[in-house]
């Protein structure tokens, strides 16, 4: 990306807020939303929101009124002519706002019921502008229903690009800044996808690594801070990890890295992938591969979730491409890795278990998590120390901060900040911020 595109960016970032359009200044339209997430944030009878089925803007841009009546959820289609907007052709509205206005009075016909439009599902922006937005104050409304906060909706004001990382088929990494509050900055990896050239297979895999990850909160899988989708680029923001992909950093560090760093490497990745499985999530190829863990201080992290999925098996489609190199197909001829001879001797004994022809015969994670902590000394606690956003709601009795690394994880609740949407404290930077 050219410097001179880097600089349109980061406009939206100045002091001085950008000019919304009037479709972004509606306070229930939350920009590009994939039916899936609208689901999730339309919980009660009557919850609505206005979101766009596309990423691009303009003629393309197609607009759905999200609506959950009678326990369902529904989606309707809104008709744009001539700067007018309407659900029926024959009642057509000046504006936005004035058609919800209408129908939050008179029904709404979706095929064979009419609905009300009762509660407006407010974005983080607007939800926030009803009170200064501070550490004390974060959760003011996280108990109104009708203004239903996502912490993971950002606004392209909030992220500073800075330095272009790499690129790849889905679109540009970039360093960059995030501003969490008016004088709270963090260090962050900022995905900017192609909107243009992905298809919406791609979009969708996107989309869904940000719903898997937005609700995990562990030191060994990567901070998920939010998406910014109220206009082109679509942005997916990350903790920006120092030292970047695991195979990047041990080709570049060669010998000098030692076995007992390794090891840790290798406890850490047996952490995090036993934290997803008691979520209930798989990776659908198994793709715990070097590339997908990055590593900072001394720590690695699990990331790229995009084809990850719930539940404890799934059936590969034949036809879609795969990392062959770690399916290994030739275990069925009988074939395994051959070890280094300077491996630990733990390592090659969990390796032999691990690549039992019989599956019933291999260790689950847990078990090679317990054997890795016990290997390295690390055999204590490993929940997640508390953030400094878990102590400033802490004295707050309208809080239930729910640490899903203990919790149950099938259950999401919807009136409460939870911890796990927070950012952990080893990532958290304080740094100036009077410019932005």
């Amino acid at each position: 990306m050219a410097e001179d595109d880097l600089n349109k960016i980061n406009k939206m970032s100045d002091s001085v807020q950008p000019k919304l359009t009037p479709l972004e200044a509606e306070s229930y339209y939350h920009g590009f939303l994939p039916r899936n997430d609208a689901n999730s944030l339309i919980t009660l009878d009557g919850d609505f929101l206005l979101r766009t089925t596309e990423i691009a803007s303009g003629d393309k841009r197609t607009l759905c009124l999200s609506i959950r009546w009678n326990r369902y959820p529904h989606h309707v289609i809104i008709r744009e002519k001539d700067g007018k907007y309407g659900i029926d052709p024959t009642k057509m509205f000046s504006s936005l706002s004035a058609l919800v206005n209408y129908y939050r009075k008179e029904t709404i016909p979706i095929e064979n019921i009419k609905a009300l439009l009762k509660n407006p599902i407010l974005t983080q922006h607007h939800a926030f502008m009803l009170c200064p937005l501070t550490l004390g104050t974060l959760g003011k409304f996280v108990n109104k229903k009708s203004e239903q906060i996502q912490i993971w909706e950002l606004k392209h004001s909030q992220i500073k690009l800075i330095k272009k990382l790499g690129e790849g088929a889905f679109g540009e990494v970039h360093y960059g800044q995030l501003s969490l509050t008016p004088t709270f900055t963090v260090e962050a990896a900022v995905k900017l996808l192609k909107c243009g050239t992905l298809n919406k297979e791609k979009i969708d895999e996107m989309m869904t690594e940000a719903r898997m990850m937005r609700n995990m909160r562990h030191p060994n899988i990567v901070l998920f801070y939010g998406v910014a989708n109220k206009h082109e680029p679509l942005m997916i923001i990350m903790e920006f990890m120092k030292s970047g992909a695991l195979n990047n950093y041990l080709l570049s560090k060669g010998n000098s890295v030692t076995i007992q760093a390794k090891m840790s490497m290798a406890c850490d990745a047996a952490l995090g992938l036993q934290y997803v499985h008691k979520l209930g999530i798989m990776h659908r190829y198994l793709d715990i591969a070097s590339r997908n863990c990055l590593y900072d201080d001394k720590v690695l992290k699990l990331s790229d979730f995009g084809l990850s999925r719930k539940g404890d098996s799934c059936k590969l489609n034949p036809n879609e491409k795969a990392p062959v190199k770690w399916l290994a197909p030739e275990v069925n001829k009988g074939y395994r890795l051959q070890l280094p001879v300077q491996a630990p001797a733990k390592i090659k004994e969990i390796c032999e278990r691990i690549w039992a022809k019989n599956i019933y015969e291999r260790p689950t994670i847990d078990v090679i998590a317990t054997e890795l902590l016990k290997e390295t000394g690390r055999l204590i606690s490993e929940e997640p120390k508390s953030t400094s956003y878990d102590k400033a709601f802490s004295g707050d009795p309208k809080f239930t901060l729910h640490d899903r690394s203990t919790s149950n994880s099938s259950t999401t609740p919807t009136s409460t900040l939870t911890s796990s949407s927070l950012p952990s404290q080893e990532s958290q930077k304080k740094v100036d911020s009077k410019k932005y």
